[in-house]
């Protein structure tokens, strides 16, 4: 997996402190397309914080849409509209 002498290519163990084990988990299934919805929404910033960190752009970028998408979707579903009133 490694091309060079690192720690982590002797011990084959990658040790990421600042994310927890699921938002790694949901981060890898995010940028290979198999992460559901309900893993992208609990582990958003996660997400994105990763993606800005690890210099992610693609998927920096497609959080922030979907995040901006499923928050569009979720404020259309409780009534809210753009002016802020009750449908």
């Amino acid at each position: 997996m490694f091309l060079h002498d690192l720690k982590e290519k002797k011990s084959s163990m990658i040790d990421i402190e600042d994310m927890s084990l699921e938002a790694c988990s949901t981060l890898l299934g995010f940028i290979y397309g198999t992460v559901r919805q309900d893993q992208f929404w609990k582990y958003r910033l996660s997400l994105l914080a990763a993606a800005n960190k690890y210099i992610i752009p693609t998927s920096e970028t497609a959080v922030r849409k979907a995040f901006w998408r499923i928050s569009m979707q979720e404020m259309f579903l409780s009534g809210f509209t753009l002016r802020g009133c009750i449908s």
